[in-house]
Protein backbone atom coordinates (compact mmCIF):
# COMPACT_ATOMS: atom_id res chain seq x y z
CA UNK A 1 0.00 0.00 0.00
CA UNK A 2 1.29 3.79 -1.23
CA UNK A 3 1.64 5.22 1.87
CA UNK A 4 1.58 9.49 1.84
CA UNK A 5 5.19 11.37 1.95
CA UNK A 6 6.15 12.66 5.53
CA UNK A 7 5.32 16.28 5.41
CA UNK A 8 1.66 15.18 4.43
CA UNK A 9 -1.04 17.11 6.69
CA UNK A 10 -3.12 14.30 6.30
CA UNK A 11 -3.48 10.91 4.56
CA UNK A 12 -6.38 9.62 3.11
CA UNK A 13 -7.69 6.41 2.52
CA UNK A 14 -11.33 4.24 1.98
CA UNK A 15 -12.43 1.49 4.08
CA UNK A 16 -14.71 -1.14 3.29
CA UNK A 17 -16.81 -3.00 5.89
CA UNK A 18 -18.85 -6.20 4.66
CA UNK A 19 -21.75 -7.39 5.95
CA UNK A 20 -20.09 -10.06 7.27
CA UNK A 21 -17.61 -8.37 9.21
CA UNK A 22 -14.81 -8.47 6.27
CA UNK A 23 -12.99 -5.66 6.31
CA UNK A 24 -10.73 -4.22 3.33
CA UNK A 25 -8.39 -0.46 3.85
CA UNK A 26 -7.55 1.29 0.43
CA UNK A 27 -7.64 -2.30 -1.47
CA UNK A 28 -6.18 -4.35 1.03
CA UNK A 29 -7.78 -6.89 3.27
CA UNK A 30 -7.35 -6.25 6.67
CA UNK A 31 -6.03 -9.66 8.37
CA UNK A 32 -8.74 -11.56 10.54
CA UNK A 33 -7.66 -12.10 13.63
CA UNK A 34 -9.30 -14.30 16.49
CA UNK A 35 -10.55 -12.50 19.36
CA UNK A 36 -10.51 -9.18 17.58
CA UNK A 37 -13.65 -7.40 16.17
CA UNK A 38 -13.45 -5.81 12.55
CA UNK A 39 -14.09 -2.57 14.02
CA UNK A 40 -11.40 -2.90 16.29
CA UNK A 41 -8.60 -4.36 13.83
CA UNK A 42 -9.74 -1.76 11.35
CA UNK A 43 -8.99 1.35 14.05
CA UNK A 44 -5.56 -0.27 15.26
CA UNK A 45 -4.57 -0.97 11.31
CA UNK A 46 -5.36 3.09 10.35
CA UNK A 47 -3.43 4.20 13.94
CA UNK A 48 -0.97 2.13 12.80
CA UNK A 49 -1.02 4.46 9.51
CA UNK A 50 -0.82 7.60 11.33
CA UNK A 51 1.76 6.93 14.17
CA UNK A 52 4.51 5.96 11.60
CA UNK A 53 3.59 8.91 9.15
CA UNK A 54 2.94 11.01 12.19
CA UNK A 55 -0.20 12.48 10.60
CA UNK A 56 -3.73 12.74 10.71
CA UNK A 57 -5.22 9.52 9.17
CA UNK A 58 -8.79 10.57 7.02
CA UNK A 59 -10.48 6.98 6.31
CA UNK A 60 -14.01 7.45 4.30
CA UNK A 61 -15.77 4.75 6.12
CA UNK A 62 -18.39 2.42 4.53
CA UNK A 63 -20.01 -0.40 6.97
CA UNK A 64 -22.42 -2.52 5.48
CA UNK A 65 -22.17 -4.29 8.93
CA UNK A 66 -24.28 -1.60 10.15
CA UNK A 67 -25.44 0.47 6.96
CA UNK A 68 -23.57 3.65 7.98
CA UNK A 69 -21.16 5.46 6.05
CA UNK A 70 -18.86 8.60 7.93
CA UNK A 71 -15.68 10.06 7.42
CA UNK A 72 -13.14 9.15 10.60
CA UNK A 73 -9.73 11.58 11.37
CA UNK A 74 -7.33 9.33 13.20
CA UNK A 75 -4.54 10.87 15.08
CA UNK A 76 -0.78 9.53 16.07
CA UNK A 77 -1.56 9.21 19.18
CA UNK A 78 -4.04 6.45 19.05
CA UNK A 79 -7.43 9.19 19.35
CA UNK A 80 -10.03 9.40 16.62
CA UNK A 81 -12.82 11.69 16.32
CA UNK A 82 -15.81 11.61 13.62
CA UNK A 83 -14.33 14.14 11.16
CA UNK A 84 -17.33 16.63 9.15
CA UNK A 85 -17.11 16.59 5.25
CA UNK A 86 -16.70 19.58 3.29
CA UNK A 87 -19.69 20.30 0.44
CA UNK A 88 -17.00 19.20 -2.42
CA UNK A 89 -16.46 15.98 -0.56
CA UNK A 90 -19.97 15.13 -0.33
CA UNK A 91 -20.21 15.55 -4.27
CA UNK A 92 -19.60 13.05 -6.64
CA UNK A 93 -16.98 13.54 -9.46
CA UNK A 94 -19.19 13.10 -12.38
CA UNK A 95 -16.91 14.09 -15.00
CA UNK A 96 -16.70 10.74 -17.34
CA UNK A 97 -13.31 9.26 -18.17
CA UNK A 98 -12.85 7.82 -21.95
CA UNK A 99 -13.92 4.45 -22.45
CA UNK A 100 -10.46 3.97 -23.28
CA UNK A 101 -9.05 5.75 -20.71
CA UNK A 102 -6.02 3.35 -18.82
CA UNK A 103 -6.74 3.26 -15.37
CA UNK A 104 -4.93 5.22 -12.71
CA UNK A 105 -2.02 3.80 -11.23
CA UNK A 106 -3.80 3.29 -7.72
CA UNK A 107 -6.43 1.63 -9.45
CA UNK A 108 -4.75 -0.14 -11.78
CA UNK A 109 -2.70 -1.87 -8.54
CA UNK A 110 -6.23 -2.77 -7.21
CA UNK A 111 -7.62 -4.96 -10.31
CA UNK A 112 -4.34 -6.58 -10.50
CA UNK A 113 -4.53 -7.31 -6.45
CA UNK A 114 -8.02 -8.56 -7.20
CA UNK A 115 -6.70 -10.28 -10.11
CA UNK A 116 -4.07 -12.11 -8.53
CA UNK A 117 -6.32 -13.22 -5.60
CA UNK A 118 -8.75 -14.91 -8.61
CA UNK A 119 -6.04 -16.50 -10.42
CA UNK A 120 -5.12 -18.24 -7.06
CA UNK A 121 -8.69 -19.22 -6.45
CA UNK A 122 -9.45 -17.23 -3.84
CA UNK A 123 -13.24 -15.80 -5.29
CA UNK A 124 -14.49 -14.76 -1.91
CA UNK A 125 -11.68 -12.92 -1.24
CA UNK A 126 -11.46 -11.32 -4.79
CA UNK A 127 -15.08 -10.44 -4.92
CA UNK A 128 -14.68 -8.80 -1.46
CA UNK A 129 -12.13 -6.69 -2.90
CA UNK A 130 -14.17 -5.99 -6.16
CA UNK A 131 -17.04 -5.12 -4.40
CA UNK A 132 -15.30 -2.09 -1.91
CA UNK A 133 -13.44 -0.88 -4.91
CA UNK A 134 -16.74 -0.38 -6.64
CA UNK A 135 -18.21 0.65 -3.52
CA UNK A 136 -15.62 3.22 -3.85
CA UNK A 137 -15.90 4.16 -7.26
CA UNK A 138 -19.54 4.40 -7.07
CA UNK A 139 -19.05 7.11 -3.96
CA UNK A 140 -16.28 8.71 -5.73
CA UNK A 141 -17.76 9.53 -8.96
CA UNK A 142 -21.28 7.78 -9.58
CA UNK A 143 -22.55 4.07 -11.00
CA UNK A 144 -22.90 4.88 -14.68
CA UNK A 145 -18.75 6.35 -14.43
CA UNK A 146 -16.62 4.13 -16.56
CA UNK A 147 -14.67 3.35 -13.86
CA UNK A 148 -17.86 2.15 -11.64
CA UNK A 149 -19.12 0.43 -14.52
CA UNK A 150 -15.88 -2.09 -14.86
CA UNK A 151 -15.53 -2.33 -11.50
CA UNK A 152 -19.00 -3.89 -11.01
CA UNK A 153 -18.78 -6.01 -14.45
CA UNK A 154 -15.85 -7.36 -12.46
CA UNK A 155 -17.57 -7.80 -9.67
CA UNK A 156 -20.11 -9.87 -11.66
CA UNK A 157 -18.03 -12.21 -12.76
CA UNK A 158 -16.24 -12.59 -9.65
CA UNK A 159 -19.88 -13.44 -7.23
CA UNK A 160 -20.57 -16.25 -10.91
CA UNK A 161 -17.29 -17.69 -10.20
CA UNK A 162 -18.24 -17.69 -6.34
CA UNK A 163 -21.67 -19.49 -7.10
CA UNK A 164 -23.88 -16.97 -6.31
CA UNK A 165 -25.83 -16.15 -9.74
CA UNK A 166 -28.33 -14.37 -8.12
CA UNK A 167 -26.07 -11.00 -7.15
CA UNK A 168 -23.87 -12.01 -10.72
CA UNK A 169 -27.14 -11.05 -12.10
CA UNK A 170 -27.73 -8.19 -10.48
CA UNK A 171 -24.48 -6.58 -11.40
CA UNK A 172 -24.47 -7.63 -14.62
CA UNK A 173 -27.59 -6.35 -15.67
CA UNK A 174 -26.98 -3.11 -13.77
CA UNK A 175 -23.79 -2.81 -16.09
CA UNK A 176 -26.06 -3.86 -19.02
CA UNK A 177 -28.73 -1.53 -18.26
CA UNK A 178 -26.58 1.86 -18.24
CA UNK A 179 -24.89 0.70 -21.76
CA UNK A 180 -28.27 0.04 -22.78
CA UNK A 181 -29.72 3.31 -22.10
CA UNK A 182 -26.21 4.86 -24.15
CA UNK A 183 -26.17 2.40 -27.18
CA UNK A 184 -22.68 1.79 -25.88
CA UNK A 185 -21.51 -0.91 -28.60
CA UNK A 186 -20.37 -3.02 -25.64
CA UNK A 187 -24.16 -3.44 -25.05
CA UNK A 188 -24.56 -6.81 -26.31
CA UNK A 189 -22.13 -8.68 -24.47
CA UNK A 190 -23.00 -7.03 -21.23
CA UNK A 191 -26.72 -8.63 -21.77
CA UNK A 192 -25.39 -11.60 -22.82
CA UNK A 193 -23.16 -11.88 -19.54
CA UNK A 194 -26.09 -11.00 -17.76
CA UNK A 195 -28.49 -13.34 -19.44
CA UNK A 196 -25.32 -16.37 -18.57
CA UNK A 197 -26.01 -15.38 -15.12
CA UNK A 198 -29.81 -15.30 -15.12
CA UNK A 199 -29.47 -18.96 -16.59
CA UNK A 200 -28.72 -20.30 -13.20
CA UNK A 201 -31.34 -18.57 -11.26
CA UNK A 202 -34.09 -21.45 -10.16
CA UNK A 203 -36.95 -19.38 -8.33
CA UNK A 204 -39.54 -18.50 -10.49
CA UNK A 205 -40.01 -14.87 -9.40
CA UNK A 206 -36.91 -13.28 -10.17
CA UNK A 207 -36.51 -15.46 -13.37
CA UNK A 208 -39.64 -13.95 -14.74
CA UNK A 209 -39.11 -10.44 -13.49
CA UNK A 210 -35.19 -10.73 -14.69
CA UNK A 211 -36.07 -12.24 -17.81
CA UNK A 212 -38.79 -9.95 -18.72
CA UNK A 213 -35.84 -6.76 -18.07
CA UNK A 214 -33.64 -9.21 -20.55
CA UNK A 215 -36.17 -9.17 -23.59
CA UNK A 216 -36.50 -5.65 -23.04
CA UNK A 217 -32.73 -5.04 -23.67
CA UNK A 218 -32.32 -7.11 -26.66
CA UNK A 219 -35.34 -5.61 -27.71
CA UNK A 220 -33.87 -1.80 -27.23
CA UNK A 221 -30.86 -3.24 -28.72
CA UNK A 222 -32.12 -4.27 -31.80
CA UNK A 223 -33.92 -1.53 -32.70
CA UNK A 224 -30.74 0.44 -32.06
CA UNK A 225 -28.98 -1.90 -34.95
CA UNK A 226 -26.84 -2.45 -31.72
CA UNK A 227 -27.64 -6.78 -31.89
CA UNK A 228 -25.49 -9.17 -33.26
CA UNK A 229 -26.66 -12.14 -35.16
CA UNK A 230 -24.70 -14.25 -33.15
CA UNK A 231 -26.75 -13.19 -29.79
CA UNK A 232 -30.02 -14.57 -32.21
CA UNK A 233 -29.83 -17.94 -29.85
CA UNK A 234 -29.83 -16.02 -26.45
CA UNK A 235 -32.84 -14.26 -27.16
CA UNK A 236 -34.76 -17.16 -28.24
CA UNK A 237 -33.26 -18.82 -24.84
CA UNK A 238 -34.43 -16.35 -22.75
CA UNK A 239 -37.70 -15.84 -24.43
CA UNK A 240 -38.42 -20.04 -24.23
CA UNK A 241 -37.48 -20.42 -20.34
CA UNK A 242 -40.09 -17.26 -19.88
CA UNK A 243 -42.73 -19.75 -21.05
CA UNK A 244 -41.21 -22.49 -18.84
CA UNK A 245 -39.53 -20.58 -15.68
CA UNK A 246 -39.90 -23.71 -13.22
CA UNK A 247 -37.62 -25.41 -15.46
CA UNK A 248 -35.06 -24.00 -13.51
CA UNK A 249 -31.01 -24.06 -14.66
CA UNK A 250 -31.70 -27.48 -15.94
CA UNK A 251 -30.97 -26.08 -19.51
CA UNK A 252 -28.20 -23.29 -20.32
CA UNK A 253 -27.92 -21.24 -23.31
Amino acid sequence: MTLPAPDSEVFSCDVYISEEERAVVNGDLVPEAEDVPVHEAVLNLLHDYARERNTVVRAAVNDRSSAESFLLDVLPDGSSRLSTPSDDLLAPTASPAPHDAALPPALADRVTTIQRQARADRFDQALLLATALREYLTGRHEAAHPYALEARALEAYLAHLCGIPRQATLLALAVARVRCQHADPRAADDVARATAAWSLLEDEQPVLAHGTELLNMWQRLGDQGLLPDAHAPLVRYVAGRMHTPRAGAAQTP
